[in-house]
């Protein structure tokens, strides 16, 4: 969970800077042509909920398998 701290602190200075400068570099946070915040605040999580649900897939299998390799 705490590696997920900077991309949500990247993620708000965007929509911060863009409203202010009325520009964003991802246009999938782009409120004007997305349809509102409320559909970027759903495309970013889910996002963050596919970079969890993928690196726990990873430590999960990791694990896994440096468990099967000490049962040899």
């Amino acid at each position: 969970m705490a590696a997920l701290i900077f991309p949500v602190l990247y993620l708000l200075y965007i929509v911060l800077r863009g409203h202010s400068v009325d520009w964003y570099p991802y246009p999938f946070l782009n409120p004007a042509t997305v349809g509102g915040y409320g559909i970027v605040a759903l495309y970013s999580l889910e996002i963050a909920l596919t970079l969890f649900a993928a690196g726990a897939s990873v430590l999960f299998l990791g694990n896994h398998l440096f468990r099967s390799r000490l049962d040899v």
